[in-house]
């Protein structure tokens, strides 16, 4: 068993390596399709990592093992979700970007296919398969939805599928600026909150397991114990006499199982949590709702039509349900007879603050570029929200946290010392 943990720990880093090696050896556009070379080393590759790491995590199953792995397998997944995304943002670019040399859309994606992978990869080639079928742009977009990011649905929906987006430098938010900062403000909370299972789990422990021990050996000793060591011996029996140890390992039992299905939704790319996520940050809908009335009102459509087309009820249509409810509001106010603001403000895109700025802009003709500055500021203000409540929030965890570690260390460390001098 030894010799195999032994063998395990030199198998995984070459297995890593040969990964890293294929990655600059292929370098971002990757293999050609069928490269023979590419899919031997790929499969080695992975039975080189896969295998030694089960090896590892058999052999050594433990608390601190487990642990570490539900530590690994996060940043892992996160790291596949980035990937996935960047890949998708790369198939949007292809299929938006202008054509050179007269080549059909189908052919210019078909020699680009060999730079997607996996999940993304598949779809990708379905897309192009249907592209290369004579189906519609409209229909292969609406069909694949894992070969493109979720807002090239709401794009397709309006028919901007096959033309840039216009920028105008300084009025509309770069999305992939802002999903980055985004993407590190979830890691950072994501970090905490960890955090917090992992310290919930370890006060368990010590509640149930180490303070009463300590309790006996002081008790064997007839020691005075310090006020530290008091307090956290009526906090310890606080918590079981109470109850609320009970009540701590059953939320345990019941979140960590919670927490690895939904990591593995996740890898499976199934978001459960986008439900709340939506309700929670309707702030970025609201700026990319913006920007679609921008595109509309820049080709001269009328809202009504926009928000039908987003709110339809067969893709492509807005792809958020949460969203395509609060438009809904809007298109029935519109319909209604209420002018356009309002019926925004009824669903919950416009603030009546807006309204003097989009009078000025629509009686000079310059409506595009105000729904483009608000679609901006409302960006940056939820980033700028967020992100203070980051800053507070991290540093007052982590410190709490580290009073904790602290009062314990102290509490069970000042009776050993009394100890010890008295057996001296």
């Amino acid at each position: 068993m030894q010799q195999i943990f032994y063998a395990s720990l030199i198998l995984l880093p070459l297995g890593i390596s040969l990964r890293i090696s294929l990655r600059l050896l292929y370098g971002a556009r990757g293999p050609q399709v069928g490269d023979p070379i590419y899919q031997i080393m790929h499969v080695l590759s992975w039975v080189l990592t896969l295998a030694p790491l089960l090896v590892l995590i058999v052999v050594g199953t433990n608390w601190l093992s487990w642990l570490l792995l539900m530590v690994t397998g996060t940043a892992g997944v996160e790291m596949i979700l980035a990937h996935r995304a960047m890949q998708r943002q790369s198939a949007w670019a292809l299929v938006t970007g202008k054509l050179d040399g007269g080549e059909s859309l189908p052919a210019v994606l078909r020699r680009q296919e060999g730079r997607f992978t996996g999940m993304v990869g598949r779809a990708f080639r379905r897309l192009v398969a249907m592209l290369e079928q004579g189906t519609d742009l409209r229909t292969a977009i609406s069909r694949n939805r894992d070969a493109l990011p979720r807002w090239a649905q709401a794009y397709t929906a309006i028919g901007m599928s096959t033309v840039s987006e216009p920028r105008q430098p300084g009025t509309q938010p770069d999305l992939g600026t802002s999903a980055l900062v985004w993407r590190q403000l979830c890691q950072r909370f994501s970090y905490v909150g960890m955090l917090l299972v992992i310290m919930s789990g370890i006060v368990a422990f010590l509640v149930f397991k180490i303070v009463p021990s300590y309790q006996d050996i002081f008790a064997d000793f007839d020691l005075d114990l310090p006020v530290l060591t008091n307090s956290l011996i009526g906090f310890s029996a606080f918590l079981i006499e109470s109850g609320l140890l009970v009540i701590l390992l059953v939320g345990l039992a019941v979140v960590l199982p919670l927490g690895l299905l939904v990591v593995l939704l996740y890898l499976c790319d199934v978001p459960v949590l986008r439900l709340i996520s939506d309700r929670l940050f309707f702030a970025q809908h609201r700026a990319f709702v913006l920007q679609l009335l921008a595109s509309a009102a820049e080709r001269g459509e009328p809202f009504t039509k926009t928000l039908q087309q987003l709110t339809a009820h067969e893709r492509p249509h807005y792809p958020s349900r949460y969203v395509r409810r609060r438009l809904g509001v809007a298109a029935r106010s519109l319909a209604a007879g209420q002018s356009w603001r309002e019926a925004l403000r009824r669903g919950s895109i416009l603030k009546q603050a807006d309204f003097p700025m989009l009078k000025t802009a629509e009686a000079v003709g310059n409506l595009p570029w105000v729904l483009r500055l608000l679609a901006g500021q409302k960006m940056r203000s939820m980033l700028f929200r967020w992100s203070a409540v980051e800053q507070v929030a991290f540093p007052c965890v982590i410190g709490l946290l580290g009073l904790l570690v602290m009062w314990v260390c102290v509490a069970l460390f000042l009776p050993l010392v009394d100890l010890i001098q008295g057996l001296i």
